[in-house]
């Protein structure tokens, strides 16, 4: 079994632009031959660093809110059906990888 581990840098913030970076990392899987492929859980939207530094634990600050809501508008959103076009491409590849061994 070959595993594709992949780890590029999300663009942070932007979830669109992220699930088509993470596309071109399927295709580039798939031309790799990988029977698996695996990233990071927080590729989308990108890690919250600024929690770290901005104290991110206070509970009532206008900051914290608005990045807050900015985060939650670019993360992955299972009822909006967000997963789509990367389940497509995973479908794609298993197919081509189905054919390819036949």
């Amino acid at each position: 079994m070959k595993v594709a581990i992949s780890q590029p840098s999300p663009i942070w913030m932007n979830k669109m632009a992220s699930i088509e970076k993470l596309m071109s990392e399927i295709e580039k899987a798939g031309n790799e031959n990988a029977d698996l492929m695996v990233f990071g859980e927080g590729f989308v939207p990108g890690y919250p660093f600024w929690v770290s530094f901005t104290n991110g634990a206070e509970f009532d600050s206008e900051l914290q809110k608005e990045m807050f809501s900015i985060y939650h508008q670019n993360a992955i959103n299972v009822g909006e059906k967000d997963l789509k076009a990367i389940q497509k491409s995973f479908k794609q590849l298993k197919n081509w990888l189905l054919f390819r061994s036949n």
